[in-house]
């Protein structure tokens, strides 16, 4: 990574822009009438546990959940991860970033320990384990760390 992004520097702005994006997935929760209560995802009007209003409106809640979790729980002060762009190759047609990763807050500095978590295929992402069980059960079970919101 050291070798194609621009350093601590430019993680600090990007780290930056995803902590308005964390922000946004628990705002786009709440546009959905939900949020989450001691780890639980309630909607917010009556208090309870999700409801099947369809396979899109699941699809749409999905995402949000998936976002809130890896923008809010991991960027978490008791996770304190990072989320780091990754560079377009060189010659790439849109020369943005293609990817991130989660990164501990000194993985600049130590040359200790490093570790790698790689998410499956599907709708699955870094950070959570069941993406139905994040919004069935809770996430104490199914994300790295509970959190209200």
């Amino acid at each position: 990574i050291n070798a194609e992004y621009g350093g601590p520097s430019e993680s600090r702005v990007m780290s930056t822009v995803f902590e308005e994006q964390a922000t946004a997935a628990a705002d786009a929760l709440a546009a959905m009438g939900y949020h989450f209560a001691d780890g639980q995802l309630v909607e917010t009007e009556t208090g309870e546990g999700f409801k099947w209003k369809g396979q899109q409106h699941y699809d749409e809640l999905a995402d949000c959940v998936l976002t809130y979790v890896q923008d809010s729980l991991l960027m978490s002060d008791e996770l304190g991860m990072r989320k780091v762009a990754l560079p377009a190759p060189e010659g790439s047609a849109n020369g943005s970033a293609q990817s991130f990763v989660y990164c501990s807050s000194d993985f600049e500095t130590n040359n200790d320990k490093l570790l790698v978590l790689i998410q499956g295929t599907g709708r699955v992402r870094a950070g959570v384990w069941g993406c139905a069980l994040c919004i069935n059960d809770c996430l104490l079970y199914t994300s790295p760390s509970p959190r209200d919101s």
